[in-house]
């Protein structure tokens, strides 16, 4: 890629300061169709008066702070803590508490408003990394859109004319998760600006780019502002810059220094120095006024006389400025910008789609052919292990069946199981997710319902291809009725796909990362396989265990499956292919060969505590819709299916409750 500094396409830098030379763009640049003499010049105008800023233990961030930014200027935040800037940014940007008054355009505005006026580019906000930088712009764009006030312009062309601005056109088609750091805030910016927002506030995004990055975008933001794009002025751009060099601090219109919470300078950005000479404290010659005073109102904590030293200097400052503060101009009441349009459930539902079925391929579509492959892998292996189970043990000495079905249900998927149900609430798809639920994107609960659906398809192609090969190679599907097979597919895909929902619910609701909920989801499948009757004799379980594990779908489907293993009619069918070396009779001068006597699967059942029949023969289901037989302790597949996807809807909903939970106690 070419960056940004070296000739982007469609750059609008010109070149300043000592650096090389940017083309200017090609096109002009808006994202905005109202004619500009709707435009005064004069708006939109925020003004900040007495505002108040404390943290959720009543700390305080920012105190009494009054400041003003209008169109066309780049307002940067500058703070010897990085907490306090980006406060103040939630606060400007409506998704901060505060106390005080903020005006927009001459008129009060809450923070719902500013919400949906102002746009955000977050430092912290994740991108999902399997979209191409295309797919995600037009992802984001189905999701939030300028009013219709304003026109409406086709998405191809929103996204051609941002990236071409952004120098993020020889990147198109590049995966999220392989662009540079530069690359990446650049799109988070980006992002942003596809809903043509009047007032744009920027994050901590500058600190992983180098002086040419960050030239390049603050000149960009600048020229927006301004209105050199189009002809179209009316925009504020509020960023924070921690410290900005000084060829960047000359871009910046107006500056706001803080320090404890307390305001050091406000005003234009060119007046740092001056402010400050008037205060006997000039800048050195050669250096940058605004790392200089930034590191003058910073406490030193380095020894007890350098802190006390600092913070009577820092007191001192800042009382100053509030002798010396200019009172905020009077501005007319003006009309509001128009909100933004969110996207309605139904909008929602069609974005999310959008981005499993189209945008994230073919990526998805190799991740998920890799997991049938290594599914079918494991399957192969299992298979090998017991290979031929009617040969090898027809008179159930050994309990292969039983062991079979319980390596294959339970111990052998349990790696499949952390991946896929891990998957969606652990790792950068689930911090993704999360940043867009934060910024109010879409729905929760619509996005885990639109997730299983995408996630369920898939997930029991590969679950199929785990249970057929090992099922073939162990010759236990060649039983007295023709729906064996698919009787044990359906039984074993619904059974693994129920666990897989219930890991996932795990490790919605376990706090900590991927290791802690994989422990917990562990213990709590090893105490579902305790109770199936396998390894310990049910009624040796302890009944709160028994309990317990009635909730989950291992009890349930478990059951069935080996039941129609060990009837009679199966053990009969397999059986009659065998020839029992040991039982030879005469019969009319002539030794002939008895078949092996079938084995009692009743009995092999009663031995580990499985309830039967009163006759002896399990129920058996012919469909997974039928209803339970009278007395039998089973359930219909897909109700059990049913139950595991609600339990994760409600673990996934409530998880934000669980975090704050957790963060809480730390």
């Amino acid at each position: 890629m070419v960056s940004p500094h070296h000739g982007a396409p469609g750059s609008v830098i010109s070149g300043a300061g000592g650096l090389p030379p940017l083309h200017p763009a090609a096109e002009h640049f808006s994202f905005s169709t109202l004619h500009p003499q709707q435009y005064t010049g004069l708006y939109p105008h925020l003004q900040v008066r007495n505002l108040n800023v404390r943290t959720k233990k009543g700390e305080q961030l920012v105190n009494n702070l009054s400041m003003e930014v209008k169109a066309g200027e780049i307002l940067s935040i500058m703070s010897t803590n990085g907490c306090v800037a980006t406060s103040l940014l939630e606060v400007i940007a409506g998704r901060g508490q505060y106390s005080g008054h903020i005006s927009l355009n001459g008129q009060a505005v809450s923070s719902s408003d500013l919400r949906r006026i102002s746009a955000y580019a977050r430092a912290d906000s994740v991108l999902h990394p399997d979209l191409a930088v295309h797919n995600c712009l037009c992802f984001y764009s189905k999701l939030r859109r300028p009013n219709k006030s304003r026109g409406k312009m086709p998405i191809e062309e929103q996204v051609r004319m941002v990236t071409e601005e952004l120098g993020l056109s020889p990147v198109l088609d590049t995966k999220i998760s392989e662009l540079t750091k530069s690359e990446y805030s650049r799109l988070l910016v980006a992002i942003q600006l596809l809903t043509d927002p009047q007032v744009l506030c920027i994050g901590h995004i500058t600190h992983t780019m180098d002086i040419f990055d960050t030239f390049f975008l603050v000149e960009f933001l600048r020229q927006w502002a301004s209105g050199a794009t189009g002809g179209v002025t009316g925009r504020i751009v509020v960023m924070s810059l921690q410290p900005p060099t000084y060829e960047i601090l000359t871009m910046v219109s107006r500056l706001v220094m803080l320090s404890g919470g307390e305001t050091m300078y406000h005003g234009p950005a060119r007046h740092l120095a001056q402010y400050f000479t008037s205060v006997e404290y000039p800048c050195p010659a050669y250096k940058n006024p605004s790392d200089y005073y930034l590191d003058l109102v910073t406490l030193d904590d380095l020894s007890a006389e350098a802190m006390l030293e600092s913070s009577q200097r820092v007191d001192q400052l800042a009382s100053l400025y509030r002798r010396r503060q200019q009172p905020l101009s009077e501005t007319q009441p003006y009309a509001l910008p128009t909100k933004f349009m969110l996207a309605g459930p139904l909008a929602q539902m069609f974005a999310l789609v959008m981005k499993e079925a189209v945008y994230s391929q073919p990526s998805s579509f190799f991740k998920w052919v890799s997991r049938v492959l290594l599914s079918a892998l494991m399957s192969v292996i299992m298979g090998a292990i017991f290979w031929d189970i009617p040969a090898s043990d027809p008179q159930l000495y050994r309990e292969d069946r039983l062991g079979y079905h319980y390596s294959m249900m339970v111990v052998a998927a349990w790696p499949l199981m952390m991946v896929l149900g891990f998957s969606r609430t652990h790792g950068v798809n689930r911090r993704a997710a999360e940043s867009d639920l934060r910024q109010n994107l879409y729905n929760r609960t619509l996005y885990i319902v639109c997730s299983l659906v995408f996630t369920l398809v898939p997930s029991a192609l590969i679950w199929l291809a785990y249970l057929l090969p090992a099922y073939c190679m162990t010759g236990l599907y060649d039983q007295s009725t023709a729906d064996g097979l698919t009787f044990y597919l359906g039984y074993g895909v619904v059974h693994l796909l129920s666990l897989q929902l219930w890991t996932a619910a795990v490790g919605e609701v376990v706090p900590g990362g991927r290791c802690s909920a994989g422990v917990v989801a562990g213990l709590v499948c090893a105490a579902m396989g305790a109770s199936s009757g396998y390894p310990l004799h049910r009624a040796d379980a302890p009944a709160p265990l028994v309990i317990a594990a009635a909730a989950t779908p291992l009890p349930w489907l478990y059951t069935p499956l080996v039941a129609r293993e060990m009837s009679q009619d199966t053990l009969t069918h397999l059986n009659q292919h065998l020839v029992c070396r040991n039982k030879q009779v005469q019969h009319q001068d002539i030794i002939v060969q008895l078949p092996c006597p079938v084995a009692n699967g009743t009995l092999a059942l009663l031995h580990h505590g499985f309830p039967v029949e009163s006759d002896g023969q399990r129920s058996q289901y012919s469909s997974l819709f039928d209803s339970p037989p009278t007395g039998s302790p089973v359930v219909p597949p897909l109700v059990v299916l049913t139950v595991a996807a609600l339990v994760t809807v409600v673990a996934f909903t409530l998880s934000p409750l669980v975090t704050m939970y957790g963060r809480q106690r730390r």
